[in-house]
């Protein structure tokens, strides 16, 4: 089925979404790593309050998947782990990158 995530019609659940974020706040630390996410990545070091921002807009915008999967390739990318019960993120990427895809595994959690 169809979902309103990574949509427009998400921007009024963005601050409640962004508040729940906040809670985790006191255990957060930079990121030891760059983050791909979506839209951007994020620099290792990144103040959390800005990673928390940044999560909080990926919730009402479109998901960038290819132009993620071109990012961490440039960067060298030597293996890609899905983590989660769907394989939806590694079917996208036979779409993308077939090289990037022989290198996905999926993990359970």
């Amino acid at each position: 089925g169809q979902s309103a995530v990574h949509t427009v019609l998400m921007k009024p659940a963005r601050e409640r979404f962004k508040a729940k974020l906040r809670d985790f706040l006191p255990r957060m630390s930079r990121p030891r790593c760059t983050i791909f996410m979506s839209s951007r990545p994020v620099d290792w070091n990144t103040d959390p309050e800005i990673v928390l921002e940044l999560l909080s807009e990926e919730l009402a915008l479109p998901l960038k998947w290819k132009e993620s999967v071109e990012a961490l390739s440039r960067v060298g990318l030597e293996d890609l782990f899905e983590c989660g019960p769907s394989k939806e993120l590694k079917a996208i990427l036979k779409r993308i990158d077939a090289d990037v895809w022989s290198r996905t595994c999926n993990v359970e959690v």
